[in-house]
């Protein structure tokens, strides 16, 4: 127990594990990351400390201590600097890894490109090349399985190379995006993990995991820069942010917005589709529900239009709760600046504050049964401030979390139009976290006629 001069309460160090020596938690941590989260939850309450190394961490998971968390962050008590080094080979200075006034900054340009006028005028983008895959989809379905994530990744890789470079992207730069995408997505977990432990020195070894993470790294920038020439050469659309934004920022920074906006607004929106198409598979009166609320819109018109998205409420549920289940975005963090206190809990200075929307999403103190799929809660009015938060929150909220929602419900709503599906009796999902959630083996969605 430490006493608090400046109150008449006492404060505590938080329990937790005591860990292995030398490496504390991380063999625990890299083994099953998101099970060891909810286990110390449940053994030691919302506010958990563990090691890595000699790295203090913190774990909250309650929504009051992390709206205690975002109003510190507006005083500077919380901030984003410990992994800035470890995530700037892939995400250099861009919105995601900047901090302090160069992400203000960078915020306050940007933020205008996502506001909800801005996203109406990207909506025929979205149908088109939404209704354009449902197309060939269509035409190629002799096969009664579908693999999701493989039907949606070239869709939203589109989706966002229109909106960002002005024009869709071939399939061999499409293949070649996604396949580097993946290697750093599940590398940066790793190198994270290193970078607690051996400050980053291990991610600068030649190692074949390094060397196939640079390797990814060099066909993304070639792939951006790629779409960039194909945008000044052949491209008519002047009204592409890559265009809008080239005046505002230096060659190096534009790259690292175009990279951050093209790998988030990707990774993210293809796994909240795919397992929001996977709950619908697995409850087909849900699905059903959802359909007919869909068809009522569809009635008597050739195409959805964007002012139909606000009335699909219930569809919209069920995709909310597919991402209070299977958050994209699992797990943040902040540094901890001097001092602080959540609740009658002391956080040390230097130390690393972690919450997870995975954890919180299921609080038992929070949520009426949290394992249960219950689109109604949405609907019903249960929610809690900040106990749903799959794009964040407080000054750090997602920016592109517009642009996600229109892209996600449009593409949700357009396959219950044309399609209906069920899911294989074998196959059971296993979340792995990489940059952002996915499920081990995919998403299989049995179509039927």
């Amino acid at each position: 127990m430490i006493h608090n001069t400046d109150s008449k309460e006492d404060v505590y160090d938080a329990p937790g594990p005591k860990g292995c020596p030398f490496v504390g938690s991380l063999p625990s941590l890299a083994w099953d990351l998101l099970g060891f989260f909810e286990s110390i939850t449940r053994k030691y309450g919302d506010i958990v400390l563990f090691k890595l190394g000699r790295k203090h961490i913190y774990l909250i998971s309650h929504p009051k201590d992390i709206e205690r968390l975002y109003a510190g962050e507006r005083k500077g008590q919380y901030t984003r600097k410990f992994f800035h080094e470890a995530y700037k080979s892939a995400f250099g200075n861009g919105i995601f890894n900047s901090y302090g006034e160069s992400w203000k900054k960078q915020r306050e340009i940007l933020q205008p490109y996502f506001q909800k006028r801005a996203i109406e005028t990207w909506f025929p983008v979205i149908r088109e090349e939404t209704e354009h895959t449902i197309q060939q989809l269509a035409k190629k379905n002799g096969s009664e399985v579908l693999h999701a994530e493989q039907a949606i990744l070239p869709l939203v890789q589109s989706i966002m190379s229109r909106i960002l470079f002005g024009k869709s992207l071939e399939d061999e730069d499409s293949q070649q995006a996604v396949m580097a995408i993946n290697t750093v997505s599940q590398r940066t977990v790793v190198r994270s993990m290193l970078a607690f432990i051996f400050n980053g020195v291990l991610n600068r070894l030649p190692t074949p995991g390094n060397l196939k993470y640079q390797k990814a790294l060099k066909t993304i920038n070639q792939t951006i820069n790629n779409l960039k020439l194909k945008a000044e050469r052949e491209g008519d659309d002047k009204k592409c942010l890559m265009n809008q934004l080239t005046p505002l920022f230096d060659p190096q920074e534009l790259r690292d917005h175009l990279f951050t906006l093209f790998f988030a607004g990707q990774d993210t929106t293809v796994n909240a589709i795919a397992f929001t198409l996977y709950y619908l598979g697995k409850y087909p009166d849900i699905q059903q529900q959802a359909r007919k609320e869909v068809e009522l819109m569809m009635s008597g018109k050739a195409h959805l239009d964007y002012q139909d998205l606000k009335h699909l409420q219930f569809t919209e549920s069920v995709i909310n709760e597919s991402m209070r289940l299977s958050p994209p975005a699992y797990a943040t963090y902040r540094d901890v600046e001097g001092n602080q206190k959540m609740g009658n809990t002391i956080i040390k200075d230097k130390s690393i504050l972690v919450f997870s929307p995975y954890v919180t999403h299921r609080h038992h103190g929070v949520w009426k049964n949290p394992e249960q799929f219950n689109p109604e809660r949405f609907i019903n009015g249960e929610i809690q401030k900040l106990s749903f938060m799959p794009y964040g929150g407080g000054m750090r909220t997602c920016l592109g979390l517009n642009l996600a929602r229109v892209e996600i419900l449009t593409v949700v709503a357009l396959f219950l139009h044309r399609f209906q599906w069920t899911i294989p009796d074998d196959f059971k999902v296993k979340f792995i976290p990489h940059m952002t959630l996915k499920s081990r083996k995919g998403i299989i969605l049995k179509m039927l006629e």
